[in-house]
């Protein structure tokens, strides 16, 4: 009710649960992946619109403040590159998709880049060769996405899949 960002864990491997515990600041859409390193990170828009993140300083450890990295925007996507680094999907106001790296895994992020499109809903994935795609809802309904042609590397141009959607939904995998 406050706006901030909480959390609970396992206290132990299958054993029973810590209490609630806040994080702070006042978030909106909050996502989680798992640093190579096995260090969570935790993502959200602030109040200002743009991205802010926090991070466990230790696998299992505490948490950083937080730190913001900028754009302005209104929906998150996170996904995990096979080398480890951790990307950031986002709306932009322009309604094109918006994404922002690690330089290095763990590490520092690079500035934030247009992927294009007209998009609504992004959800993030990694192919079983280690390549991310993106998929989104068009302007017109239709499913359309978007891969890096190879792991790590440049973006495909946007490809239709058709249909009529009106939401999208996507398993995810910190492990």
């Amino acid at each position: 009710m406050d706006s901030g960002l909480w959390h609970i864990w396992q206290t132990s491997p299958g054993g029973g649960w810590s209490g609630w515990n806040p994080l702070g600041g006042f978030v909106d859409l909050p996502r989680v992946d798992r640093n190579l390193d096995g260090r969570l990170e935790a993502f959200v828009i602030g109040t200002d619109s743009g991205l802010w993140h926090t991070w466990q300083t230790s696998p299992g450890g505490g948490w950083s403040g937080w730190n913001s990295l900028g754009g302005t925007l209104d929906q998150l996507a996170t996904a995990r590159n096979a080398d480890g680094r951790l990307e950031v999907f986002a709306r932009g106001m322009d309604q094109g998709l918006w994404h922002i790296w690690q330089i290095s895994p763990g590490g520092g992020w690079n500035s934030w880049a247009s992927l294009g499109g007209l998009i609504d809903s992004p959800v993030v994935g990694r192919n079983g060769d280690g390549r991310l795609e993106a998929l989104v809802l068009g302007t017109d309904h239709a499913v359309w996405h978007k891969w890096q042609t190879k792991p790590g590397g440049t973006w495909s141009n946007w490809n239709s899949q058709g249909g009529t959607a009106y939401q999208l939904a996507l398993g995810q995998n910190i492990s």
